[in-house]
Protein backbone atom coordinates (compact mmCIF):
# COMPACT_ATOMS: atom_id res chain seq x y z
CA UNK A 1 0.00 0.00 0.00
CA UNK A 2 1.05 3.35 -0.71
CA UNK A 3 1.18 6.35 1.72
CA UNK A 4 -2.54 7.73 0.95
CA UNK A 5 -4.33 4.76 1.31
CA UNK A 6 -2.65 2.95 4.46
CA UNK A 7 -4.15 5.87 6.73
CA UNK A 8 -7.68 5.06 5.14
CA UNK A 9 -7.91 1.76 5.18
CA UNK A 10 -8.41 -0.32 8.10
CA UNK A 11 -6.39 -3.04 8.92
CA UNK A 12 -7.56 -6.37 8.47
CA UNK A 13 -6.61 -9.23 11.42
CA UNK A 14 -5.11 -12.39 10.46
CA UNK A 15 -7.33 -14.51 8.13
CA UNK A 16 -10.09 -11.64 7.61
CA UNK A 17 -11.08 -10.48 4.14
CA UNK A 18 -12.32 -7.74 2.47
CA UNK A 19 -15.71 -6.99 2.31
CA UNK A 20 -16.36 -5.19 -1.37
CA UNK A 21 -18.06 -1.63 -0.48
CA UNK A 22 -21.65 -1.04 0.06
CA UNK A 23 -23.61 0.02 -3.17
CA UNK A 24 -26.70 1.50 -2.28
CA UNK A 25 -29.85 1.20 -4.59
CA UNK A 26 -29.86 4.95 -5.30
CA UNK A 27 -26.75 4.80 -6.42
CA UNK A 28 -27.11 1.84 -8.48
CA UNK A 29 -30.63 4.13 -9.95
CA UNK A 30 -28.85 6.67 -10.61
CA UNK A 31 -26.09 5.27 -12.71
CA UNK A 32 -29.15 3.67 -14.43
CA UNK A 33 -30.92 6.70 -15.34
CA UNK A 34 -28.05 8.21 -16.33
CA UNK A 35 -27.08 5.31 -18.77
CA UNK A 36 -30.66 5.54 -20.24
CA UNK A 37 -30.12 9.72 -20.46
CA UNK A 38 -27.53 8.74 -23.05
CA UNK A 39 -28.60 6.54 -25.05
CA UNK A 40 -32.38 8.97 -24.98
CA UNK A 41 -29.83 11.63 -26.32
CA UNK A 42 -27.71 9.42 -28.95
CA UNK A 43 -31.58 8.39 -30.32
CA UNK A 44 -32.59 11.31 -30.47
CA UNK A 45 -29.57 12.48 -32.36
CA UNK A 46 -29.56 9.83 -34.63
CA UNK A 47 -32.78 10.68 -35.62
CA UNK A 48 -32.44 14.15 -36.53
CA UNK A 49 -29.63 12.88 -39.18
CA UNK A 50 -31.73 10.49 -40.72
CA UNK A 51 -34.25 12.57 -40.81
CA UNK A 52 -38.06 11.86 -38.41
CA UNK A 53 -40.86 10.59 -39.39
CA UNK A 54 -44.07 12.58 -40.09
CA UNK A 55 -45.54 13.35 -36.81
CA UNK A 56 -49.39 14.41 -37.42
CA UNK A 57 -51.79 15.77 -40.34
CA UNK A 58 -53.59 18.95 -38.88
CA UNK A 59 -56.64 20.07 -40.11
CA UNK A 60 -56.48 23.17 -41.74
CA UNK A 61 -60.04 23.70 -42.78
CA UNK A 62 -62.77 21.99 -43.29
CA UNK A 63 -66.25 22.82 -44.88
CA UNK A 64 -69.67 21.61 -46.87
CA UNK A 65 -69.85 22.30 -50.36
CA UNK A 66 -73.51 22.11 -50.60
CA UNK A 67 -74.00 22.87 -54.42
CA UNK A 68 -71.47 20.03 -55.22
CA UNK A 69 -72.91 17.78 -51.86
CA UNK A 70 -68.93 17.60 -51.19
CA UNK A 71 -66.94 17.88 -47.97
CA UNK A 72 -63.98 19.83 -48.35
CA UNK A 73 -60.96 19.15 -46.47
CA UNK A 74 -57.66 20.56 -46.25
CA UNK A 75 -55.11 19.05 -44.32
CA UNK A 76 -51.52 20.25 -43.36
CA UNK A 77 -49.04 17.77 -43.37
CA UNK A 78 -45.34 16.84 -42.95
CA UNK A 79 -43.70 14.49 -45.46
CA UNK A 80 -40.70 14.26 -47.93
CA UNK A 81 -43.44 15.17 -50.66
CA UNK A 82 -46.80 16.78 -51.36
CA UNK A 83 -48.50 13.41 -53.10
CA UNK A 84 -50.21 12.27 -49.90
CA UNK A 85 -53.91 11.05 -50.66
CA UNK A 86 -56.84 10.95 -47.56
CA UNK A 87 -59.56 8.95 -47.28
CA UNK A 88 -62.41 8.35 -45.09
CA UNK A 89 -63.09 5.78 -42.82
CA UNK A 90 -66.98 6.09 -41.71
CA UNK A 91 -67.84 4.98 -38.66
CA UNK A 92 -71.41 4.04 -37.67
CA UNK A 93 -74.58 6.98 -37.20
CA UNK A 94 -75.99 7.16 -33.56
CA UNK A 95 -78.21 9.66 -32.07
CA UNK A 96 -76.99 11.62 -29.15
CA UNK A 97 -79.01 12.56 -26.15
CA UNK A 98 -80.12 15.86 -27.71
CA UNK A 99 -81.36 13.92 -30.57
CA UNK A 100 -78.71 14.74 -33.32
CA UNK A 101 -76.92 12.15 -35.38
CA UNK A 102 -73.43 11.98 -35.32
CA UNK A 103 -71.20 9.85 -37.49
CA UNK A 104 -67.22 9.58 -36.42
CA UNK A 105 -65.17 9.77 -39.32
CA UNK A 106 -61.41 8.80 -39.60
CA UNK A 107 -59.34 10.63 -42.03
CA UNK A 108 -56.43 8.47 -42.84
CA UNK A 109 -53.09 9.62 -44.45
CA UNK A 110 -51.94 6.36 -47.14
CA UNK A 111 -48.33 7.99 -46.36
CA UNK A 112 -48.53 8.35 -42.35
CA UNK A 113 -44.88 7.19 -42.21
CA UNK A 114 -43.45 9.54 -44.70
CA UNK A 115 -40.22 10.90 -43.28
CA UNK A 116 -40.89 14.61 -42.11
CA UNK A 117 -38.75 17.07 -44.78
CA UNK A 118 -41.26 19.68 -45.16
CA UNK A 119 -44.85 20.70 -44.43
CA UNK A 120 -47.11 20.53 -47.16
CA UNK A 121 -51.40 21.32 -47.36
CA UNK A 122 -53.71 19.39 -49.87
CA UNK A 123 -57.48 20.16 -50.37
CA UNK A 124 -58.94 17.00 -50.88
CA UNK A 125 -62.93 16.87 -51.75
CA UNK A 126 -65.02 13.72 -51.07
CA UNK A 127 -68.79 13.47 -52.22
CA UNK A 128 -71.09 12.78 -49.54
CA UNK A 129 -73.78 10.59 -51.94
CA UNK A 130 -73.32 7.78 -49.82
CA UNK A 131 -72.98 9.34 -46.34
CA UNK A 132 -74.71 7.04 -44.11
CA UNK A 133 -77.46 9.22 -42.33
CA UNK A 134 -78.45 12.62 -42.41
CA UNK A 135 -78.93 15.67 -41.65
CA UNK A 136 -76.01 14.50 -39.57
CA UNK A 137 -72.76 15.76 -36.85
CA UNK A 138 -69.17 14.83 -38.66
CA UNK A 139 -66.89 14.51 -35.93
CA UNK A 140 -63.92 13.87 -38.16
CA UNK A 141 -60.17 12.63 -36.46
CA UNK A 142 -56.40 12.23 -37.83
CA UNK A 143 -53.80 10.47 -35.68
CA UNK A 144 -52.72 11.35 -32.82
CA UNK A 145 -55.14 13.40 -31.70
CA UNK A 146 -56.11 15.79 -33.86
CA UNK A 147 -60.09 16.26 -34.43
CA UNK A 148 -63.04 18.91 -35.76
CA UNK A 149 -66.66 18.55 -35.88
CA UNK A 150 -68.93 19.89 -38.84
CA UNK A 151 -72.51 19.83 -39.45
CA UNK A 152 -73.82 18.45 -42.70
CA UNK A 153 -77.69 19.20 -43.50
CA UNK A 154 -79.98 16.91 -44.95
CA UNK A 155 -79.72 16.12 -48.20
CA UNK A 156 -81.37 18.22 -51.19
CA UNK A 157 -84.38 16.68 -52.85
CA UNK A 158 -83.61 15.47 -56.32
Amino acid sequence: MDDCTKDHVPALAAGQRAQPAYRSPASSEARARGYLRGCLCACTLLAGLLGRPALADTFSAVSYDAAQNELVITMSYDGSNPNHAFTLRWGTCSVGRSGIQSVPVEVLDNQWQDTTTQTYSKTTHFSLDAMPCRPARLSLRTAPRFHTTIMIPAAAAP
